[in-house]
Formats: C-alpha cells, sequence, structure tokens
C-alpha cells in the first residue's frame, strides 16, 4: 500500500507517513514520550497524522479533526488541510476549512482550572492555502490569489498559488510556477544570523514549494526535489521523481511517485545559525512504507 503523505512537526522534527488506505506510522518523540508509545487517533480512516508536542493529531477522510491527548472544536464545515505547531508557546491546530475559512484552535495545558481549547479565528479570507509556523507565525493565499500574513510583508500581485515560510524566510509559488522569497522583519527573527543572499531557484516551472529552518525545497514540472539553503546554497537531494514534500523544523519528508517516503536531515536548525545548516542526510532508518 503505497504512502499518500507525509507530516512533519515544524517544532519538535517528528514526521508521520500516512497511507492511501488510512493507516499511519510515526517517528520521533512528543511530549508524551516515544512516537511507538504515542496514545492513538480515534478509530478512522485518516487523510494526515502529525506527531506533535502534546501527541498526534489526524485529519480523517470526511474533514474531522482528531487530536489523542486534548479535544479540538468541531469546525462549522468540513476540514480540508491543516497543520500543528507552537504558536505564542501555545499547541496551535490551523485549519483550511471547506468554506474557505481559516480556523485556528490553541490548547493551554497550563491553565488554574485545567487545560483549555479555545478558537481563533482568521479574518481576511477566503483562503485557498494556509499556513502556520512556530512562534505564532501564520499567512494565507486568498481564494483571489492576492496573501496575507502577520509577520512578513505580503509579496504584491494576486497570482500566487502557494507559500513556503519558516523562522527566517518567506517564499511565494506563482501560478506561472515561479518562485520567489523574502526575508521576513528582522525583529521577528532576530535569533537567526542569516546573510543578505535568498534562494533563488533555477529557471522553470515549479509545482510545490516547503521550508524547514534552515531551506527551502521545491518540487518541478519534471518531479525533481530542488532544495536551497536560505542564503542561496545547493542542499542536494537523491535524485528520483518526487510528487510531495513537506519541511519543518530540520526535516524534510517527500513521497516518491512509487508511492514509497524518504526523509532527509540537516544540521544546524538547533542554533537557528544559517552558517551551521549543513546538507541533508537520509533519516536512518529509512522509512518503510510496506508495513
Amino acid at each position: 500500500m503505497c504512502a499518500r503523505t507525509v507530516a512533519v512537526d515544524d517544532d519538535i522534527g517528528s514526521y508521520c507517513v500516512t497511507k492511501a488506505n488510512g493507516a499511519y506510522r510515526c517517528w520521533g518523540s512528543s511530549g508524551s514520550g516515544d512516537a511507538v508509545d504515542a496514545t492513538p487517533l480515534p478509530d478512522g480512516i485518516y487523510r494526515r497524522v502529525q506527531l506533535t508536542r502534546q501527541g498526534l493529531i489526524g485529519l480523517t477522510e470526511d474533514g474531522r479533526l482528531r487530536a489523542a491527548e486534548f479535544t479540538i472544536p468541531e469546525s462549522p464545515s468540513q476540514v480540508v488541510a491543516f497543520r500543528q505547531t507552537n504558536m505564542w508557546g501555545d499547541v496551535g491546530v490551523c485549519s483550511l476549512q471547506s468554506d474557505g475559512a481559516f480556523g485556528m484552535f490553541l490548547y493551554d495545558p497550563r491553565e488554574p482550572d485545567g487545560p483549555s481549547t479555545r478558537a481563533q479565528p482568521v479574518e481576511g479570507g477566503p483562503f485557498s492555502r494556509v499556513y502556520c509556523a512556530w512562534e505564532g507565525m501564520y499567512a494565507a493565499v486568498r481564494a483571489d490569489g492576492t496573501v496575507m500574513s502577520n509577520y512578513a510583508t505580503a509579496p504584491p500581485g494576486n497570482d500566487f498559488a502557494e507559500l513556503a515560510l519558516s523562522i527566517g524566510i518567506f517564499c511565494g509559488l506563482r501560478t506561472d510556477g515561479t518562485i520567489s522569497c523574502h526575508r521576513p522583519p528582522a525583529d521577528g527573527v532576530s535569533i537567526l544570523t542569516v546573510g543578505p543572499d535568498l534562494p533563488a531557484f533555477p529557471p522553470g516551472r515549479y509545482r510545490s514549494i516547503t521550508a524547514t529552518a534552515g531551506a527551502v525545497c521545491a518540487i518541478d514540472e519534471q518531479d525533481a526535489l530542488v532544495c536551497k539553503r536560505y542564503d542561496g546554497r545547493d542542499m542536494p537531494i537523491p535524485p528520483a521523481r518526487y510528487v510531495f514534500a513537506e519541511g519543518g523544523y530540520n526535516v524534510l519528508c517527500a513521497v516518491r511517485a512509487d508511492g514509497s517516503t524518504a526523509c532527509f536531515r540537516h544540521g544546524g536548525a538547533g542554533s537557528l545559525d544559517l552558517e551551521n545548516v549543513s546538507d541533508f542526510a537520509p533519516v536512518e532508518p529509512p522509512l518503510d512504507p510496506g508495513w
């Protein structure tokens, strides 16, 4: 059974594979222990599962978000995509709903009266893509192709298809397949040492983009996965045909055209110092979607 998606947590660097039949497997550790010991999600067929600092979170085939260790409020409409990350010190679940709404749920386990979950909608939609990254950063592509962001100047234009963002980079993929990147304001990334250069991808059309804490990666029309450090230096990935990729923290995971998966890890994310970001190396042991 082939893999459908991979999910990388940009806070703790864990990663999960979800297969076409809804089964999933995760690697890494959360606040409650290793992935193999994590509390399982409620029964269901899952499209995407992520291992977070607060346990497993999954999106079911029928558009419901489920968490293993806390309660997520029911969305008014079906959820079509989500990502969990650290939002202002809380567990933040950011979701795109079928009606274009950007829903954000913040879970705080430290409340004096017990853990609480509160909804925080993001205005300005409807949206076609939504993104969250650690420490309260979020951005979205509106249905009209314009960009909204709470931490970086939105690039001009109404022809955006996807975004890639992390603590020191903000990139946009336009509908013509080109990519442009810029740096968020210095006061938002003061702990990151970066140079003046930016990632510049070879000419051609690209289909998707994603980012780790030190690299931006894109899949081109020939299904090649191209990765660049924030300063533009190449970060080679073993050649193959790739159909999906997701980055977070210091990990990049991808699904190949044959349904197999691969994950790669770079050094340097711990210090958030660009000069210490090393090349990607395969994660060991390699993922096996044929369990």
